[in-house]
């Protein structure tokens, strides 16, 4: 029941349009966040906004990273959002793919985060260049 309880609060504060994955979390009837960090990477051929949020619902806190991944070039590649070091993983990655499109996505758990890195491509058959950025709790 917790798990569902924390879906329901994911989407409800973050109005997402489509979740890749949200993973365990409270009521979201009374809960607040509070933003921790955030960034903008872009490699030239993708960009991905990224937020981190420590929430709580009088009960219990939880940490949440979320934002958008975009494909800004009509190069026959897809975007992809690599998040290392995120409490549960964060597989399958983000991925965009075509002309100008984007992806929302959203992970959260329970368990406090280290540093997060982050790391924003394009790949096909080979990759372009990247740009990492890292969000601090």
């Amino acid at each position: 029941m917790p798990r569902v309880r924390l879906a329901a609060a994911a989407l409800v504060f973050f109005g997402a349009c489509a979740v890749t994955s949200v993973v365990g979390a409270p009521s979201a009837s009374a809960s607040s966040c509070q933003l921790r960090d955030e960034t903008t990477l872009d490699s030239g051929v993708s960009r991905a906004s990224a937020f981190l949020h420590r929430c709580w619902d009088g009960a219990q806190y939880w940490w949440s990273v979320s934002g958008y991944l975009y494909d800004t070039a009509c190069d026959n590649r897809s975007a992809y959002l690599d998040i290392y070091n995120w409490p549960g993983g964060a597989q399958p990655p983000p991925r965009a793919s075509g002309c100008n499109t984007s992806v929302y996505y959203s992970f959260a758990t329970y368990t406090r985060p280290g540093t997060v890195e982050l790391r924003t491509r394009a790949c096909n058959f080979s990759c372009s260049s990247e740009d990492r950025d890292w969000l601090y709790p």
